[in-house]
């Protein structure tokens, strides 16, 4: 029955270690010659500590202590010492205590491609990002505080990470990135709860044992060991305790994503400055959720509408919907609409706003059947099956929409399929609608999404238009580019043209449309356009 569990179990891993109660093993299965340089029976009797890398060695301890609380071990990364002591590729490692089997120790370990980390939700350092990690920290918080322990969240940030990685070669850079998360998960929580918050920010999930200053001056060791230069990063800490007994593991992910997207918004990240918000940002996470939820649920949003004009005759193509929340001076929809995005409840809010839009077009007269409008959708909602299975429902049972409206697409940079993006689209231009691409230009991915989404149009980014005006080789750039989307049958929208500058330079670089306060603010009495085009601002040539 033995060979029969580890025949099973070898489907998935390359190795599996029994160590006894005292971290020693006891078993190892699996080609230790090729991947640790000796053959099994030379492993038997091996401490645990001499099996790992001194790196890994700290992260190993973390994650056996959690399988003596009896929690697993998940997808944690970790080196072995190699052939003639070389540091092995990392490796996955899952594991369990089994206290009806003498208290031994069950690991399992999988050689760790870049694919398999993609998959984890791990980036190259070998650490989770976004909701990968909210999630499981998530998890491991609820259950200490459960227990009773005092848990913490620690930020880190590095600023000056990017300009040493660039200094070096790509092996160096990518080892440095795993000797700093290597350190990282082994200080924090069960060995798994430290995560990648932006370029250079990390963020660690511990008990109050933790040196902080410690682990800075450990981190700032790695860096001036791997700088060719000597000189190491600076490093910057802050610590807030999470959360409190009476909230969900689903309250305590929302708070540390809300957290997150905070700390990689912050421009001046200091102790003093970060350190005694943190509380405030945890908690105005909660009020995040219930404004967005009260929304979507009841309704409580309005719609805009902004007109997008040709960009020589002025005469008005379609309008974009833009959503509205009933928010306190100065609060901006943006900051909500990001929140849901980060926390996969964006869908939610796209489906209600074109249920709201559509009830908009059913009151309005049959003469006024004229009127397209544009819905945003988040690229974020097109990787959820119960988005997209809504949208086609709606559209299936309501033919008439056919002509009044079309789709844009925000957010794009956050789409990681575009082949199943593609195959959104094209099920929706199917359906006699057309899709456009927002924010096109802002970045340089840009041209693969235009080589991978069959899209009608697509909106150019307004600060690229700006600062194309205001660059020698701007004009040509934007002629190219709007050129080569017309060999592509694809029309382009200018947005942000506020003057008559602008206007000139769009037609001048044959832009199709244009959109922006030259042309009318978002207003939710569509009536206010009637007088659309001005004569006045049409014959400028």
């Amino acid at each position: 029955d033995r060979d029969r569990f580890l025949a099973f179990a070898f489907c998935r891993n390359d190795l599996l270690i029994e160590l006894d109660g005292a971290q020693v093993a006891h078993f190892i299965g699996g080609p230790t010659a090729a991947m640790l340089g000796k053959p099994p029976e030379e492993l038997k009797g091996v401490p645990a500590s001499d099996l790992f890398t001194p790196e890994s060695q700290p992260l190993v301890e973390q994650l056996l202590k959690a399988a003596d609380r009896g929690e697993r071990i998940k997808s944690s990364s970790v080196n072995m010492i190699g052939p003639n002591g070389a540091m092995t590729p990392p490796f996955e490692m899952n594991g369990y205590k089994f206290g009806d089997l003498e208290g031994h120790y069950f690991l399992a370990l999988r050689s760790m491609s870049q694919d398999a980390k993609d998959e984890e939700g791990r980036d190259a350092s070998g650490l989770m990002g976004g909701n990968r990690f909210a999630e499981t920290a998530a998890e491991r918080v609820k259950a200490l505080q459960d227990s009773g322990e005092d848990v913490h969240l620690t930020l880190v940030n590095l600023p000056e990470l990017d300009e040493l990685v660039e200094r070096l070669d790509e092996e160096a850079g990518k080892e440095l990135l795993e000797r700093l998360a290597t350190k990282l998960q082994a200080n924090s929580v069960g060995g798994d709860t430290a995560g990648r918050m932006g370029d250079t920010g990390f963020g660690v999930v511990h008990d109050s044992s933790m040196d902080i200053e410690a682990l800075q001056r450990q981190l700032a060791d790695i860096s001036v060991d791997a700088d060719p230069e000597g000189k190491g990063l600076m490093v910057d800490a802050a610590t807030t305790e999470i959360g409190g007994p009476d909230l969900t593991s689903d309250d305590i992910a929302t708070g540390l994503l809300f957290t997150m997207n905070k700390f990689r918004e912050s421009g001046d990240f200091t102790m003093d400055t970060l350190c005694g918000s943190l509380h405030t940002l945890a908690s105005e996470a909660s009020k995040y959720v219930n404004v967005f939820t009260e929304a979507v649920d009841n309704e409580q949003f309005g719609i805009v509408f902004q007109p997008i004009a040709d960009a020589r005759t002025g005469e008005v193509h379609h309008y974009e919907v833009l959503s509205r929340f009933n928010l306190a001076e100065g609060e901006s929809p943006y900051q909500y609409i990001t929140f849901a995005e980060e926390t996969n409840r964006i869908h939610t809010f796209d489906i209600a706003v074109v249920k709201k839009t559509m009830a908009w077009l059913r009151r309005q007269p049959i003469n006024a059947s004229r009127y397209k409008l544009a819905i945003n959708i988040s690229g974020r909602s097109l990787a959820m099956d119960e988005y997209v299975n809504e949208l086609h429902s709606i559209l299936k049972e309501n033919d008439w929409l056919q002509g009044k409206l079309m789709f844009e697409i925000t957010e794009s940079a956050r789409i990681d399929d575009m082949r199943a993006a593609n195959g959104f689209i094209n099920g929706i231009r199917e359906r006699g609608y057309e899709v456009c691409l927002d924010d096109f230009g802002a970045g340089a991915a840009s041209f693969q999404y235009l080589s991978s989404m069959e899209v009608d149009v697509v909106k150019l980014d307004g600060p690229a238009v700006n600062n194309a005006m205001n660059m020698p080789k701007g004009r040509a750039f934007m002629s190219a580019l709007t050129e080569l989307c017309h060999k592509l049958n694809i029309h382009t929208i200018a947005e942000m043209i506020e003057d008559i500058e602008g206007l000139k330079f769009c037609r001048d670089c044959g832009v199709d449309y244009i959109q922006g306060y030259l042309i009318g603010k978002p207003n939710p009495d569509i009536s206010t356009f009637k007088g659309l085009p001005d004569p006045a601002l049409f014959s400028v040539k």
